[in-house]
């Protein structure tokens, strides 16, 4: 093979930018016919990303330092004869190995709250040979001691998850005390056992009959920034999304905790992985690749489907899915296959966990939707607006964590679980005419919100609109009751109506300097600390009890 024939692989395989690119980095390699394409196919697989991603992050150096590693550079691996037990123990770790769910749950003592790792989720077993490491003197290393955390500190390392991929080859995560808290928290060591101690890798190879696929010292590039993950092939894939530790990747690949699946990348024909759903062609259906997920966006694709059209338009892909006296469903895909709009007029009713973690979507229209169940659209970070003309009724956890969104319209709704739209941010306009009952924390921290109405609205749970510091008037004419922190930390209010209210409890308003025009004339009790921070509005609220000869349930301060 001369080295045109080569660059004309690497274009076919690569893209004809990474041709010229291999050719401007790589003269003296390839002097060395086939040497070069040898060791692309070798670590990362075919992708015509990968020229993007290194030129958008200016990584050029990083990537030729990479490939250069492999010319000529047998790895150094010390041989011993000690066990990885003996090994360890030289600094300071026992090492514990996981045969059952048991044994790894026994290891979640040592993670802070929101710090645990997925392995404790489950059934990782299955896929992985599972040890912990951990510190002689654990107990003795505090969370509080490190207010900021670095993946190889102290405490990060004085608990280590060392994990291989079952298989033929073994791919290698370490997982970090601090699990995502810290940036490459499952590659900490550079998920090299040498760093630990040399001879770990040649030990655990000895002791448990594994083939450690092993990295080196340049491809953190791949990982961060850029979003590739290894494989049990040793290969690096451009991955798309992750979920519970399984990695959707391009050209429908999925890596299952480092196990390369490569079923749906045998039949394209046949199968589009789009986000972390599997649309089945020739079946018409949606498929979950992940037994353990629980989301119910596959149950809205109609069983009678007829037909389903893939078209291109520009870098996306709109799918249309059409079924017989019905308008098509229609998903739009980015260049990765990751869903960015969803449309169904057809669907009424969706249960739990719609499209509960889908980062990518940002535009939904379920123009006849009239009931959703708990934690739809829950983690839908990149959700703009939601269009739900006919909504009545939704569980907890609706939009939860919808941080981007920013137009809504709920004409219909009437109740609401618990925290509804928590954390719009950047929500600022809203209305529900129709709204009677509100969950616990509705709409907190939704910081750009100015003016909102509820026409409707008869009792509101605890944090109602807490945290809503740009909100100036607001009015709630059939209103009778609010519980717990009712408005407060909404800094900027100045004006609010409440005729029919008669009980707050506790926190009613507080830190509400600005307050100075309320109307609220059959209000007859409320809690402790009503208006702390804001005397001239606190007198004429419990003049107005007073004047109603109310009782004031409990002690005020």
């Amino acid at each position: 093979m001369d080295n045109k024939e080569e660059l004309r692989k690497i274009k076919k395989l690569y893209g004809e930018e990474m041709m010229h690119l291999c050719r401007e980095l790589f003269p003296t390699i390839l002097n060395v016919p086939g040497t070069l394409i040898r060791i692309l196919k070798k670590t990362i697989a075919p992708t015509k990303s990968l020229i993007k991603d290194i030129i958008d992050n200016n990584l050029e150096e990083e990537f030729k330092d990479y490939i250069y590693s492999f010319v000529d550079v047998e790895k150094e691996v010390v041989k011993t004869n000690k066990t990885p037990k003996e090994l360890l123990e030289e600094v300071g770790y026992d090492l514990y190995v996981c045969n059952t769910e048991e044994d790894i749950q026994s290891f979640k003592k040592y993670y802070a709250k929101d710090e645990e790792l997925c392995t404790f989720r489950g059934g990782r077993l299955n896929r992985c040979y599972v040890f912990f490491a951990v510190k002689k003197d654990v107990d003795s290393i505090k969370r509080e001691n490190f207010k900021e955390p670095r993946r190889q500190d102290e405490y990060g390392t004085s608990v280590i998850s060392i994990q291989f991929s079952r298989g033929e080859h073994n791919t290698i995560s370490i997982k970090n005390r601090y699990n995502h808290i810290v940036n490459m928290s499952d590659a900490t060591f550079n998920n090299n056992l040498e760093e630990i101690i040399p001879g770990l890798t040649d030990a655990f190879e000895r002791q448990y009959g594994l083939n450690i696929v092993q990295g080196n010292n340049y491809e953190e590039f791949l990982t961060d920034p850029l979003s590739y993950v290894r494989a049990s092939d040793g290969r690096y894939y451009r991955k798309n999304t992750e979920y519970n530790g399984i990695n959707y990747c391009e050209n429908n690949v999925i890596i299952d905790n480092g196990r390369l699946i490569d079923k749906y990348s045998n039949e394209k024909e046949r199968y589009l992985v789009m986000g972390c759903y599997i649309l089945d062609l020739k079946e018409k259906k949606i498929l979950l690749y992940d037994n353990k997920k629980i989301d119910s966006f596959p149950d809205t694709i109609n069983p009678f489907t007829e037909k389903i059209e893939i078209k291109k338009d520009g870098e996306f892909r709109i799918i249309l899915i059409k079924c017989s006296g019905m308008s098509p469903i229609i998903i739009k895909l980015d260049k990765y296959n990751n869903i960015l709009s969803y449309k169904n007029d057809a669907v009424t009713n969706i249960n739990d966990e719609f499209l509960y973690d889908c980062s990518t979507l940002e535009d939904i229209s379920l123009v006849n939707l009239q009931s959703a169940g708990s934690n739809c659209f829950a983690f839908c970070s990149n959700l703009k607006e939601m269009i739900f003309p006919n909504l009545k009724f939704v569980g907890d956890n609706f939009g939860y964590s919808c941080h981007n969104i920013r137009k809504i319209y709920f004409p219909f709704l009437k109740k609401t679980g618990g925290y509804f739209l928590s954390s719009a941010k950047l929500l600022e306009e809203a209305s529900f005419p129709k709204l009677e009952d509100a969950g616990r924390v509705f709409m907190n921290n939704c910081g750009q919100l100015k003016n909102i109405d509820f026409q409707s609205l008869i009792s509101v749970r605890e944090y109602f609109l807490f945290n809503c510091h740009k909100i100036i008037e607001s009015s709630f004419p059939n209103l009778e009751r609010g519980e717990d922190y009712f408005m407060s930390n909404c800094y900027a209010l100045k004006k609010l109506f409440l005729p029919k209210a008669y009980e707050f409890g506790d926190h009613f308003l507080d830190n509400d300097t600005e307050l100075n025009d309320i109307y609220i004339p059959n209000l007859r009790s409320v809690g402790y600390f009503c208006l702390s921070d804001n005397m001239s509005a606190r007198s004429k609220v419990f003049k107005q009890i007073d004047e109603n000869n109310s009782k004031v349930e409990g002690k005020t301060k």
